[in-house]
Order: structure tokens, then sequence, then C-alpha cells
């Protein structure tokens, strides 16, 4: 009878979490998000106004025009929903549904329920989806789902290309994915002196995902490299992405697993800087962190005691000038 009880009572503590978090994102981001009127959302308003009442293709091509992105995903979306739902209400309940999966994938990765409502309600890099990186937020969606359903391919492979269609930079999050497992499997080939096929088929499929990558996104990504590197790129930016893999190394039984992990990421940072790409480093960090103690340890605490103070100063600043930035004063 003891067992059942205690057994009932984690289950209860679970939905407890999503319960909260589900409820606190949607009043958040109904309230908060329809204060969040510059920046970002100046533009995305405007697309979500625009869209409305146009064709399925000339509303692509009208789109396409008003910002610099060819990813056809977060165009679907709002195109669907532009006609039937407003803006903040279409943002709350798509903000609610990540919090669902988020918490539902942190409690999966082994999370306390508390801090599971800590990093979905209060974490800074969710709070910035969920008010102002729109296309990133849409795609992480779709990204959450892919690794919550990692063991059900046919969902894991249709989240995937879901995710990658609406922010193409997600794609790095896959290659991380693919390049530690692909390398673990050379590593004991290598060690094996037998080379398998699954291998050699693995470098061919990377090669012609590689190139049908270029032929498509090419100028995309170059105008991306170009401007991040410019602005963002080199040893500066790897700061925060080595502080994450220090992290991970530290929490992880397997080392080896987080090197493959974080090079590409490190790469990726080096390259385009780390505005986005350090968001993936933070995650994979709760990925072994959160399997210790639940995550009640230093690293989470104190990462999370971090952000929660970035977290207050972004929603001052929304509710005070309308973006998550105060405005410069030049006198």
């Amino acid at each position: 009878m003891r067992v059942n009880t205690f057994y009932l009572s984690r289950i209860s503590s679970k939905s407890l979490a999503v319960a909260i978090n589900t409820t606190f994102v949607f009043c958040f981001s109904y309230f908060i998000g329809s204060q969040f009127i510059l920046g970002d959302q100046l533009v995305y308003r405007s697309l979500y106004q625009g869209v409305d009442g146009l064709g399925l293709v000339d509303g692509y091509y009208w789109y396409i025009s008003q910002i610099d992105s060819k990813e056809f995903g977060h165009y679907f979306l709002i195109w669907l929903a532009s006609g039937y739902l407003d803006k903040d209400i279409f943002n709350a309940i798509s903000n609610t549904v990540l919090a669902y999966f988020s918490t539902k994938l942190f409690l999966q990765w082994g999370a306390k329920p508390i801090i599971a409502v800590v990093l979905v309600s209060f974490g800074y890099y969710h709070l910035g989806m969920y008010l102002s990186a729109e296309r990133l937020k849409y795609s992480f969606l779709f990204v959450t789902l892919s690794l919550y359903f990692y063991e059900k391919k046919f969902i894991f492979i249709a989240s995937l290309v879901l995710a990658v269609i609406t922010h193409v930079q997600v794609l790095i999050i896959y290659v991380t994915l693919y390049f530690e497992h692909f390398m673990e499997s050379l590593l004991a080939s290598f060690l094996t002196l037998r080379i398998k096929k699954i291998v050699l088929f693995g470098l061919l499929a990377a090669f012609i995902i590689v190139i049908a990558f270029l032929l498509v996104f090419f100028e995309h990504v170059l105008s991306k490299y170009e401007f991040y590197n410019e602005r963002f790129g080199g040893i500066v930016a790897l700061k925060q992405m080595v502080a994450f893999f220090i992290l991970s190394l530290f929490y992880s039984g397997k080392k080896l697993r987080v090197i493959l992990l974080f090079i590409p990421l490190v790469i990726t940072v080096y390259l385009i800087g780390g505005m986005r790409v350090n968001l993936i480093g933070y995650f994979v960090f709760l990925f072994f962190a959160l399997k210790v103690n639940g995550g009640v340890n230093i690293g989470v605490l104190a990462t999370s005691i971090y952000y929660t103070l970035g977290w207050s100063g972004y929603v001052l600043n929304v509710i005070s000038f309308g973006v998550n930035t105060a405005p410069v004063i030049v006198e």
C-alpha cells in the first residue's frame, strides 16, 4: 500500500508541474506578450496581419518579401491561424504547447517537478522563445517533440522535418546528434578493425544530406554566416559554450559522448556566434545535469538563478518599453 501511495504521489507531483507550467505560461504569454509590440514582434505582428486573407502561394511570396527567411513552416502556421485567432491568443496557445512538452521532456530526462517548473516558467531561453524569437519558438516546439518521442522513429523524423523547415538553424541540433552517434560507431569500428555497413551508409547519407542542404539553403546560410560572423563570431563568442561543455563533463559519466556532442556546437559558435547556438549547449548540459539528483545540484541551481535574474530584467523591459531591451538615449 505504501508503494502504491508513493507511486501515486510521484505521478501527482509531475502532473502538477505540467499544470502549473501550462497555466502560468498561457496567462503570462497573453498578458505580458500582448505588451511586446516592438523589436522582433513589430515584424511578426505585421506578418501575421499581412498574410490574413491571402492565398497560400500569394501569401508565401508576400511573406518572403517582408522577412529574410524562406523557411515555409512559420509562414504556414501563421497563415492557417491568422484568419481565426488573434495574434496574442495564438501566441499564448503555442507557448502553452511548448511549455507542456518542455515540462514532459525535462521530467523524462530526470528533473524533479519543482526544477521542471523553474526551467520552463522562469528560464531565460524559454522566455525569449515565448515573447520574442517567434520562428525559433515554433521550430523548437517541433524539436522538443522529436526529442520527447525520440524512440518513435516516425514521429521523430516528422518532427525533425517540421523543425528544420520552420527554422533551418535548428539543423545543428540533429547534426550534433548524428555526429555523436556516427563517431561512436566509427570509433567502435576502428577498435574492432571491422567497418560496418551502417558506418559506410552513414558516410554516404551525410554526404547526400549536406549536398542537398547546400543546394537549397546555400544563399540563406551564407548571408547568416556573414552577418553573425562579423558581429558575434570568433573566440570571444565561445565562453558561454565552453562553460556548458565543462559543466556537462562534470555531470556526465560518459566524457567521450560529451566531447562528441560539443564538437559541432563549438565549431558553429566560432563561425557564426552563439546567439542561438548557446541555447542548444545549455540544453545538452541540462540533459546530463538533470539526471543528477533530479536537477537539484549546483550546476542547475546556479544557472537557473542566473537566468531567472535575466528573466526579471527582460520582463520589466517589456512592461516598461514594449521590447526586451531598454532603449538607448542619445543626448
